[in-house]
């Protein structure tokens, strides 16, 4: 009888102390999480009273463009994603803004509106976000920016242009940080072209139909 209680206080001993142990280890910290957004420099609107209404349609984009994650490529074929890092929204959803607001003062339209308004659009604008990814691969840092455009005339239902942009940035570092960085410069380059690209189709419907 004294045998079988030593082992159950044994026992009990053994379980008090690990629970002890337990109690004594530090409590696990929650590391914040980073937010970044894209700040890129696009100039105040500059209408054209005889220009076309282009409106922009919901931005497409790859599944993973469509979360918050902020993505890297370290192997071939291979997506990653940072843990602390984020963008403050999707890219796809980030982009939105940023087009509409180059478009408006790239000098080519009368009004440049999402999905949202009852506007009646003369050209529809749609994209699609290819790549937004920060490269990584042979200890190397740059961020690629893919965006293909397309430009329709809802008057005469004909497309009036199709185009794929890429442009890339060196990243300052190797990290998220970096990767934002190289990202502003990547896609503010790509805005400008775009801009460039669409000035003369947009301001060809806008003679032709005024």
């Amino acid at each position: 009888m004294n045998s079988v209680m030593t082992r159950w206080g044994l026992l009990l001993w053994g379980l008090l102390v690990g629970l002890s142990g337990c109690s004594l280890l530090p409590e696990a910290r929650h590391l914040p999480v980073h937010h970044y957004r894209l700040d890129v420099p696009l100039g105040e609107p500059r209408w054209r009273a005889a220009g076309p209404v282009l409106r922009l349609a919901p931005i497409t984009g790859q599944r993973y463009l469509r979360g918050s994650r902020i993505a890297y490529l370290e192997r071939p074929h291979e997506i990653g994603f940072y843990t602390r890092s984020r963008w403050e929204t999707a890219p796809v959803e980030m982009w939105q803004p940023l087009l509409v607001q180059a478009l408006a003062a790239g000098d080519m339209a009368s009004a440049v509106v999402d999905s949202s308004s009852r506007l009646v659009p003369d050209i529809r604008v749609e994209t699609r976000l290819a790549a937004f990814e920060q490269d990584v691969r042979q200890g190397g840092s740059r961020f690629r920016v893919s965006l293909q455009v397309r430009l329709l005339d809802l008057r005469r239902h004909r497309l009036l242009g199709e185009r794929w942009f890429t442009e890339s940035a060196p990243a300052p570092s190797r990290d998220a940080a970096g990767g934002v960085a190289a990202a502003n410069r990547a896609s503010a380059r790509l805005l400008a072209r775009l801009v460039d690209w669409a000035r003369p189709l947009v301001r060809a419907v806008s003679a032709g139909d005024h």
